[in-house]
């Protein structure tokens, strides 16, 4: 069953093999010989949340803050900055801010940037865990991201008057430059072990005034958004295929704090789990 919708399309999936083999032909679309995948995903637990980065969630309700993103943004950086020594000692340099800006995001302070990643399975894992205690379905979306690059290289050469169209590497440093309401990935020189391991791709919108979805829709159409939805009944067989390919907290997060999470994946896979290990 597949309807339009806003500016992406919806489909939404009953059949879990299904969803796997449109997945995975995303996933193997190349768009050229040696090219990286051109569409990347991000798993929402429930279909509701949308597309919204953590800056904007926690402004959304703030009075004082709310109307003012991009001055709620430089005081948050600034004083990040300014007291993240007590806490990390391997600290980025001064510019450029981008690296900030991941180490932000990788532990959990509000940033502009929104995680995807490029591996359909890790973004069923986001979209499932936590999917049971929702009445809604989950969803992963996905996103042609050299279509979407394309888009920002295009709008920055002309608002710019550059002579060509720039690299994707210089994007972050033209925005810098000029405020334009578009989305590209951005690639820190020093990749965290959890991005890495995700298989992760930030993505940053070029205007913090607007919402992500603002930013996106502005130039990526019908053929390059989707949203899939994933009815509440596939969870549980959804969460079996995933405890089968080893994708869990514990692989994902590494860490006690990612095992320790994996507990709760083990009682959605119970299939996996020998009986001598279950109490009687």
């Amino acid at each position: 069953m597949e309807r339009k919708r806003a500016w992406y399309r919806t489909k939404t999936f009953e059949d879990w093999d299904e969803l796997e083999r449109e997945l995975e032909g995303l996933y193997l679309d190349r768009g050229g010989a040696g090219e990286p995948n051109r569409w990347i995903f991000r798993g929402v637990p429930n279909v509701s949340y949308g597309l919204l980065n953590s800056l904007e969630r926690e402004l959304s309700s703030n009075p004082y803050w709310a109307t003012k993103p991009a001055e709620a943004e430089r005081f948050v950086i600034g004083q990040y900055k300014k007291s993240a020594h007590h806490y990390v000692s391997d600290l980025p340099r001064e510019t450029p801010e981008i690296e900030w800006l991941a180490l932000m995001q990788h532990h959990g302070a509000p940033t502009r940037l929104l995680d995807w990643t490029r591996s359909p399975y890790v973004a069923l894992f986001f979209a499932l865990r936590g999917a049971h205690s929702s009445r809604d379905n989950s969803a992963v979306w996905v996103l042609n991201i050299k279509y979407c690059t394309w888009v920002a290289c295009e709008a920055f050469r002309k608002a710019l008057r550059l002579k060509r169209s720039p690299s994707p590497q210089d994007l972050f440093d033209l925005s810098q430059r000029k405020v334009l309401p578009v989305v590209f990935p951005i690639e820190p020189s020093r990749a965290n072990a959890r991005l890495a391991i995700q298989q992760g791709v930030l993505l940053y919108p070029g205007d913090v005034s607007k919402s992500f979805d603002e930013n996106l829709s502005g130039g990526v159409g019908m053929d390059d958004m989707r949203r899939f939805e994933i009815v509440r009944d596939l969870i549980q067989i959804g969460m079996h295929r995933l405890h089968m390919m080893n994708i869990n907290h514990a692989t994902l997060f590494p860490g006690i704090d990612g095992f320790s999470a994996s507990m709760k994946d083990l009682l959605w896979a119970h299939e996996h789990i020998p009986e001598r290990d279950v109490a009687v």
